[in-house]
């Protein structure tokens, strides 16, 4: 089991890091966050049908294998079935897509060429280290640290947290769906607001303190207020789902060129996956049933992610109306080679996402 398990863990992270990165190259930032919003919808409908299928599978009598078993069947059966289909039908980038028509592969690669964020030839070394010096970009990930901190320990100890509310194990999976409904219209609102706004940062602050009422009702309010506490799982996980959308938008908008963005793309991955040590020893069976510890660290992280997020928001609006005064607005509907002398981000016609 082990073994396996770390298997699973390599192939998790090269589709988790490398889905956002191909959404990155294949669409333009203004519609990005639509996009991306799609695949991360995957996160709160596991949760409304994962609960159901743990109720459904609970309750087979005389089952040929072991509950358990029969839930690692039906989650493998469905990755390996999704996972063939999309070796015919998921596309690499815009130039090559073999279902796309020799005009709309031109019109898509232009498109990409247009939003800067297409770079071509060789890979560039110096000017790509350059931009790894970028303190925006790391500061962005430890933001996205916090909230990747929050999405595990969510993810993982929703059903136990619902317990606590008076509810068995079996009915705590179905009680975990409706939260877990709202967060999934919310994720798709976000994401549309994000393109309309064009702005990830303003918005994130916005869904962290949203999580973060969640987070502060669940650690001072008593145990025995079932209903107040079980509202305040509707604010955390709508606050928490909807922001990851946000949180990898930071990153992935506001690097130019793939070569960054591919890297990027990595590191947030891996500096993210961190977290899920912290994870398991946040809600442990002796801090029950009020975990008040794992509430008060949740509060943290997401205060964390609110604070990061205004300052990254004050800053970039800061930086890209000096670059307005200084070389004036970007010119419209005109392919700019960004990485022109290696200047990529330090472009004068360059603009960072909010």
């Amino acid at each position: 089991m082990y073994v396996i398990r770390f298997f699973l863990g390599i192939f998790e992270a090269c589709f988790i890091s490398g889905a956002p990165y191909l959404t990155t190259v294949l669409y333009p930032r203004a519609e990005w966050g639509r996009r991306i919003s799609i695949y991360l919808s995957a996160t709160p409908l596991a949760g409304v049908f994962g609960g159901w299928v743990a109720y459904g599978v609970a309750n087979i009598s005389n089952p040929i294998v072991k509950h358990w078993q029969a839930l690692f069947l039906i989650e493998g059966l469905l990755t390996i079935l999704i996972g063939l289909l999309c070796v015919w039908v998921l596309p690499d980038r815009p130039h090559n897509t073999k279902w796309l028509t020799p005009r709309e592969r031109d019109v898509a690669t232009w498109r990409m060429m247009q939003d800067g964020n297409r770079t071509h030839g060789k890979i560039n070394w110096k000017t790509t280290l350059n931009q790894l010096r970028d303190w925006r970009l790391w500061m962005n990930i430890f933001i996205y640290m916090g909230q990747v901190l929050q999405t595990y320990t969510i993810a993982t100890f929703t059903p136990i947290i619902v317990a606590t509310f008076g509810y068995d194990n079996v009915k705590a999976q179905l009680m975990v769906a409706p939260p877990y409904c709202v967060a999934f219209v919310m994720v798709f609102v976000v994401g549309y607001t994000s393109d309309r706004l064009k702005s990830c940062s303003g918005l994130l602050v916005i869904c962290s303190i949203v999580a973060a009422t969640g987070d502060l009702l669940l650690a001072v309010l008593p145990h025995t207020a079932a209903s107040a506490r079980y509202g305040a799982t509707f604010l955390i996980l709508t606050g928490i789902l909807s922001g990851v959308t946000l949180s990898v938008g930071n990153i992935t908008s506001n690097c130019c060129g793939d070569i960054k963005k591919g890297i990027a793309s990595g590191l947030f991955q891996s500096f993210g996956s961190t977290m899920g040590i912290a994870t398991g020893y946040l809600f442990q069976s002796t801090d029950g049933p009020a975990y008040e510890k794992g509430f008060w660290t949740l509060f943290a992280a997401t205060c964390w992610t609110g604070v990061g997020s205004a300052f990254m928001t004050i800053m970039t609006i800061r930086e890209n109306r000096r670059r307005d005064r200084e070389f004036g607005k970007p010119p419209k509907g005109v392919v700019i080679d960004f990485d022109e002398g290696g200047q990529m981000e330090n472009h004068p016609y360059w603009r960072y996402y909010r």
